[in-house]
C-alpha cells in the first residue's frame, strides 16, 4: 500500500507493507506503556536501593553501638548528606570507644595520670 503526501511541488511516496495494515494501535500503545512502566520500575528500584543501602548499614551500626558492641568504622559512601552523617557517626563511635577505654583503665586501677594522658584522644 502506498501513501502519497504532497509537499509544495513534490509528492512523497511512503510504502506500508500489507502485514502492518492490520496492526492494532491500542495493543501497540499498551505494550509500549507496559514496557516503559517496567523500565521505570526497575530503574527506580535500583536507585532507591543504592540510596538506602548506606543508611541501612548506618542504622545497623547504631543498633550495635547501642547494645554495647564495638563497631568498626563505616565506609563513607552515598549522597553528600549520608557521607556527612556517616563521618559524624564514625567520629562519635571513636570518641565513645576512647571514653570507655578511659573508664576501663581507671576501673582497673591504673594511675590517674595515665587516664589523664589518654584523655587527649577523646
Amino acid at each position: 500500500m502506498w501513501v502519497e503526501i504532497p509537499i509544495s511541488s513534490h509528492l512523497i511516496h511512503i510504502a506500508f507493507p500489507y502485514n502492518h495494515i492490520g496492526a492494532d494501535p491500542p495493543k501497540v500503545i499498551f505494550l509500549l506503556l507496559l514496557g516503559a512502566a517496567v523500565l521505570i520500575f526497575l530503574t527506580s528500584s535500583f536507585l532507591v536501593r543504592r540510596l538506602t543501602q548506606p543508611l541501612e548499614k548506618l542504622s545497623q551500626a547504631a543498633v550495635q553501638m547501642g547494645q554495647g558492641t564495638q563497631v568498626a568504622p563505616l565506609q563513607e559512601t552515598g549522597a553528600q548528606e549520608l557521607v556527612l552523617l556517616t563521618r559524624s557517626f564514625n567520629q562519635m563511635n571513636q570518641k565513645f570507644s576512647n571514653y570507655w577505654t578511659i573508664v576501663i583503665l581507671f576501673w582497673q586501677g591504673y594511675p590517674v595520670i595515665y587516664v589523664l594522658l589518654f584523655q587527649e584522644y577523646i
